[in-house]
């Protein structure tokens, strides 16, 4: 943090309901005003995934808001995926 800046790097790990994992790098920026989140944003991307998610691939950008005077943030987020082709041989051979 530098002032009322600063800068974000981190990772997420989604899991799905039958437990297939997604990992999501992001990076951006955020910003304080009188020691409270006021706002910020970035990028992220897949960077793998588990089980059906195995070979996820995709990025976008994403967008933090204050939703509540006590400070809490909601992310918005949109950007573009692809898994790969699922093979045409089947398993085992």
């Amino acid at each position: 943090m530098n002032g009322t800046k600063s800068q974000d790097r981190g990772y997420v790990l989604i899991t799905m309901e039958n437990d297939d994992k997604a990992y999501v790098r992001f990076q951006g920026m955020s910003t304080v005003k009188e020691g409270a989140f006021t706002g910020g944003g970035g990028t992220w991307s897949f960077i793998g995934g588990t089980g059906k998610l195995k070979g996820l691939n995709g990025k976008g950008t994403y967008k933090a808001l204050v939703a509540t005077p006590g400070g809490a943030a909601e992310n918005q987020g949109e950007g573009e995926y692809s898994l790969p082709e699922p093979s045409a041989t089947p398993k085992g051979k």
